[in-house]
């Protein structure tokens, strides 16, 4: 591996002063007792995003959506339209920040047979505001596959009671972009508010076989993309287009919706004579005036696209595929979005990508797996690769991450995994301000590796695949790398570790899209996987995580909680259920505080703490402050006098920089506060 073979003491001790240490602050599985569901059978989480309330930081919710086997005995109403479910379902899960699930929505065909060629397939995800009430409004994208068979599967999502296979519009105005099924295969998008009512859903596609792989809303308007073989008859003949004409028996695309899901403002092919599929969508807006509209599509190719509008900055490389990455700039006058340049991603070997997202500056990053030895050997990157984390391919196959600018240059590239097979899906990027500011790329994906790099900046909280035990079964893993503003910054691995149990977390399977990471509001970390572990809190061996058990019967969801110690908030999720694993909600009650105080905080260690109970009891208080691993640095008892406590404490030789906890416990009862220490 090529890595700097020297870090100074010097620099390991500033950077964990910086940017501390990581742990898990909880995790679950998706098994919760919903009303009227047996969830015996199979979960498989796929996406994740993350809202955050523009009233409060600390109020943030996290939407998961993917597909389920289990079963709901419920029908709901829509439109005066019934839902039936079926083998296998979409669902959407919204959870708040402490894991506490708010509600669950199946979404499904009529599909009792348990064929594994039927079925709805939620792939992916994208939520909208409204920028006066700050309401979040829910998209989820994927493909439905019904055979019309007469024992087969029916054709429909949420249907009429005459089965006639017809979208609705369930609250609100009634257009629809698309009624009727028009094959076996077509993409779907779903629209839901915040309280988990469904307003609309809508079929996208013709007479071939259609996918929605990837989402994002600009403007309200919901761009999607993926993949195709219809022809464009399904399009209103007035849509602008760019392309409009199929390439292949399968082409990529991308079309943009009104939020609405009415209409179609803009639709185009992209593609060459073989297969194109396109995993994600990013727009953006440039300023200037006038100011510009773009977007970046992601996707992989079987070959070269031939095609010299979409202005290639370089050729397609070999191997069974190639990642692609593209720009794209609306004509205001015409309103139809052009190509500005593509770069192909690989090598030699089978590569392909799986998510990409935009920086700040309006960079594209770009994760995904490959087989190719030489992937850094095809592309001019701006930045020395000497500079890179990892510039050497390390067996069967190795997820990578890239980065290029809008212009299109590769600014730096970097493979990650072990000898066997690595594959990265999710990704988030973010910086931490501390005198100077470090970005940091954050990517998640799945492992089979018994070697990948866990060595980093920070330790790891599972350091062997399958938590050390005889299995090489899969698992799900985390990844933070430095992002390099120059190039002359040396990357970095800030922190990696394994996710999982003694059984398998990750298929490695090209139509599996897991695991996924998203952002909160306070630099933590959301993780989401599917699992056939039941012992995952056992390999974590986290002192502080709590869960509720896998049934055991089969794969579940998987829902998780990562923090940074320095910036992420660990102790404010109170009313956490912490099932049957966990202490009892009363040992962590603020229910008889009227007030309790730390001032200043921040501070040097140096403060007074201020406590006054709504009951004026007097006995002795034991206060003790922990760090973030749950390990108590200081404890003393002091009394309380009729509900009163006012005391000095003074602990500045015993704290370094970064957040902990005090705990004030008195009668059975526990008062927290978050301190941070600098």
């Amino acid at each position: 591996m090529n890595k700097p073979a020297i870090i100074t003491a010097f620099l390991i001790a500033l950077l964990e002063t910086a940017f501390g240490q990581y742990s898990v602050d909880w995790g679950k599985y998706m098994n919760d007792a919903v009303p009227n569901a047996d969830f015996s059978a199979a979960e498989q989480s796929e996406y994740l995003i993350v809202d955050v309330k523009k009233a409060s930081a600390n109020l943030e919710y996290v939407y998961v959506t993917g597909r389920t086997h289990s079963r709901s005995d419920q029908e709901i109403s829509c439109a005066n339209n019934e839902f039936y479910y079926g083998a296998e379902d979409d669902f959407l899960a919204k959870y708040d920040k402490c894991g506490n699930l708010q509600w669950f929505r199946y979404l499904g065909t009529d599909n009792n047979n348990e064929k594994d060629e039927c079925g709805d397939f939620a792939v992916c995800m994208a939520i909208d505001k409204d920028p006066v009430t700050d309401s979040t409004y829910i998209y989820i994208g994927g493909y439905s596959f019904t055979d019309y068979e007469p024992n087969g599967c029916s054709t429909c999502l949420p249907c009429d009671p005459a089965n006639s296979a017809k979208a609705f519009a369930c609250i609100g105005d009634t257009c629809v972009f698309q009624k009727n099924k028009k094959n076996e295969i077509d993409a779907f998008i779903a629209k839901y508010d915040e309280n988990g009512n469904l307003l609309k859903w809508t079929y996208f596609g013709g007479v071939g076989d259609d996918y929605i792989i990837g989402m994002s809303i600009f403007h309200h308007d919901v761009f999607i993309t993926g993949t195709t073989s219809s022809p464009p008859d399904f399009i209103p003949a007035s849509t602008p287009m760019f392309d409009s004409t199929l390439s292949s028996l399968l082409d990529a695309y991308v079309a943009q919706l009104d939020g609405n899901l009415c209409s179609v403002k803009f639709f185009s092919y992209m593609g060459g004579p073989l297969y194109e599929r396109s995993h994600a969508i990013r727009c953006f807006k440039t300023p200037g005036n006038p100011s510009q509209i773009q977007f970046y599509i992601s996707g992989a190719t079987e070959g070269d696209m031939a095609d010299s509008t979409y202005h290639p900055l370089n050729s397609y490389n070999g191997g069974g595929n190639d990642s692609f990455l593209a720009l794209w700039k609306l004509n205001k006058q015409t309103n139809v979005f052009s190509p500005q340049w593509l770069q192909y991603i690989g090598g030699k070997g089978d590569d392909r990508d799986r998510e990409m997202i935009i920086d700040k500056s309006n960079n594209a990053i770009i994760t995904g797996f490959t087989q190719s030895n030489d992937f850094f050997d095809a592309t001019n990157w701006s930045y020395p690769k000497s500079n890179f984390y990892d510039t050497s391919f390390n067996g069967v196959k190795d997820a990578f991450v890239a980065k290029y600018d809008v212009a299109g240059n590769a600014l730096w590239g970097t493979y990650f995994g072990g000898s066997k097979s690595d594959a990265s899906r999710g990704l988030a990027s973010y910086s931490i301000k501390s005198g100077t500011t470090t970005n940091f790329v954050a990517f998640s994906g799945g492992t089979q590796s018994v070697d990948m790099p866990v060595q980093a900046l920070h330790p790891p909280f599972q350091t062997a695949l399958n938590g050390g035990s005889s299995a090489t079964n899969r698992d799900a893993f985390i990844a933070i790398l430095t992002d390099p503003k120059s190039s002359s910054e040396v990357q970095q691995l800030e922190f990696a570790s394994y996710f999982g149990g003694a059984q398998n977390e990750w298929d490695d399977a090209t139509v599996d899209y897991g695991p996924d990471i998203e952002m909160g509001g306070n630099k933590e970390i959301y993780l989401t996987f599917y699992t056939r572990s039941i012992d995952i809190e056992d390999c974590i061996g986290s002192v502080d995580y709590h869960f509720n058990s896998n049934t055991g019967s089969d794969q579940d969801g998987f829902l998780a909680k990562i923090l940074n110690n320095t910036v992420s908030k660990r102790f404010d999720c109170l009313d956490f259920d912490w099932g049957n694993e966990g202490p009892e909600k009363s040992e962590v009650s603020e229910s008889s505080v009227s007030s309790m105080q730390l001032y200043p905080n921040p501070s040097d260690g140096n403060f007074m703490l201020q406590l006054e109970l709504q009951s004026a009891i007097s006995e002795n208080a034991t206060i003790e402050v922990l760090n973030l691993l749950g390990q108590i640095v200081h404890k003393k008892e002091i009394p309380v006098i009729e509900g009163k406590l006012t005391t000095q404490i003074l602990i500045n030789q015993l704290l370094t920089k970064g957040v902990y906890v005090l705990r004030v416990t008195m009668s059975n009862n526990s008062y927290v506060e978050e301190l941070i220490c600098q």
